[in-house]
């Protein structure tokens, strides 16, 4: 077992649980953003219809516009660059855990095989 690679690998995967906890910290914080700017008239709500079915609206778009739009576009950004950062640090701690158990999963392979 390649202890480095494996260490490493823990270390990854670690670093992405926690971005990934702070994606989901920035979310919370963009939600009240929202709340909060609505009620002070800062954000604007635009609702409308994608489908219509039977003089029904059925699926509806949000979007926000008004005086603090790009205050919550580069809130936005950041959540998606954490979210991004987090899955490829997933990615390269599985990988790094995996290479480091090789051997051994061959061993257990032959083992399972023969």
């Amino acid at each position: 077992m390649r202890r480095r690679d494996l260490i490493l690998g823990i270390i990854f995967l670690s670093l992405g649980f926690l971005l990934y906890q702070s994606a989901s910290n920035q979310n919370n914080e963009i939600e009240e953003f929202i709340i909060i700017e609505l009620d002070a008239g800062n954000l604007i709500k635009q609702m409308y219809c994608v489908v219509m079915i039977d003089n029904q609206c059925e699926v509806r778009d949000v979007e926000y516009g008004g005086i603090l739009i790009d205050d919550l576009d580069e809130m936005i950004d950041r959540m998606d660059n954490t979210k991004a950062m987090s899955r490829v640090s997933f990615v390269i701690g599985i990988f790094l855990a995996l290479f480091s158990i090789k051997k051994e999963l061959l061993k257990v392979k032959n083992y399972l095989w023969d």
